[in-house]
C-alpha cells in the first residue's frame, strides 16, 4: 500500500542523510570515528588474520609517529 511505501521512502531519505553527515573527508577519520564508535567491530580481513577499528587506529597511529620522527612536518 501507499503508506508502507512512503514509511519506505523515509527511511531510505533517513538513511542516506545520515550517512552523508557521518561521511568524513580523509580515511583517517572514517577509521578514526569508528575506533571510537565501534572500536571492537572487525574493520580489515586478510589472510594473516583481522584488526579491529581500535587496533587499526592504533597501528595507523604507531605509523604516523615513526614516519614523523623520520621526517619531522613543518
Amino acid at each position: 500500500p501507499l503508506e508502507h511505501a512512503q514509511a519506505l521512502e523515509i527511511a531510505r531519505q533517513r538513511r542516506l542523510r545520515d550517512r552523508d553527515s557521518l561521511t568524513p573527508e580523509r580515511l583517517d577519520q572514517l577509521v578514526e570515528h569508528w575506533s571510537a564508535e565501534r572500536p571492537d567491530v572487525v574493520a580489515i580481513v586478510d589472510s594473516r588474520g583481522r584488526w579491529t577499528y581500535a587496533e587499526l587506529w592504533e597501528n595507523a597511529r604507531l605509523l604516523v609517529d615513526a614516519l614523523d620522527a623520520r621526517h619531522p612536518r613543518f
